[in-house]
């Protein structure tokens, strides 16, 4: 008998979609329209998404929210979408019904460069000049004749600007979760009906038990600043590895 492969899954959460980003610039890109995404066939093979704080919840309804480290010395929380691509999109583009999208790609084609800004807490925002709806006709303007802002890239502003906030609260829990060592590191071997094995290894989930050993003083931090909920939404989530698995 042929011994079964086995894989090691990419649980990186990478912006391969994003490949030919520009800053985005009221000079250069004054004339230019863009369409909206009508498809989500940019993220088919991505397998997980960073998860900002206040998705959890939605996003434990239909995958497994874990924690994986996302580049030197940055933990982030993901979805599992699946385990070489993403389980979610069909051969169409369309996301299947009634599972959460998360913010990290429903604001494509638009991306946050970090680092690129001198000004404390200004936002350099990108946008992706490979979009297909990039500078198409029938698209919304993003800045008017006299450089100012189209209500259209208002909207996307404000939505990045919230996304980037959650992403920074986001990473206030996760500091609290590292220094207090509420982590443990769980390697998943899956064994598809096949007889193919697919591994997940380093991904990182709160222990339960070190939960129940905090200080009480830390319990009633965790729980003021409404981290306590996205802590039991990430546990609850745990099982929905299942349902990927049931996908494949």
């Amino acid at each position: 008998m042929t011994e079964a492969a086995t894989k090691n899954a990419d649980t990186t959460s990478k912006s391969a979609f994003y490949t030919k980003p520009a800053v985005l610039s009221s000079i250069d890109h004054r004339e230019v329209k863009i369409a909206g995404v009508d498809s989500f066939d940019f993220a088919k093979d991505l397998n997980s998404s960073v998860l900002v704080g206040h998705e959890f919840m939605e996003s434990a309804k239909t995958y497994p929210v874990v924690f994986i480290e996302q580049g030197a010395d940055t933990l982030m929380p993901v979805a599992i979408m699946g385990l070489n691509n993403n389980l979610f999109v069909d051969a169409e583009g369309k996301w299947q019904e009634n599972a959460y999208v998360p913010a990290f790609i429903r604001r494509y084609p638009f991306i946050v460069a970090e680092g690129l800004s001198e000004e404390d807490g200004a936002l350099t925002v990108c946008i992706d000049t490979a979009y297909s709806g990039y500078d198409k006709e029938d698209g919304e303007r993003l800045f008017d004749d006299d450089g100012k802002q189209t209500a259209f890239m208002e909207n996307a502003m404000k939505f990045i600007e919230e996304y980037q906030q959650q992403y920074e609260l986001t990473k206030v829990f996760v500091k609290f979760v590292k220094d207090h060592d509420l982590l443990k590191s769980v390697n998943a071997s899956i064994t598809m009906a096949d007889g193919q094995k697919f591994n997940l290894p380093n991904l990182q989930i709160i222990d339960e038990e070190k939960l129940k050993d905090l200080a009480d003083e830390d319990l009633l931090l965790l729980a003021r600043k409404g981290f306590l909920a996205w802590v039991y939404a990430h546990l609850f989530s745990i099982s929905n590895f299942a349902r990927v698995i049931n996908k494949k």
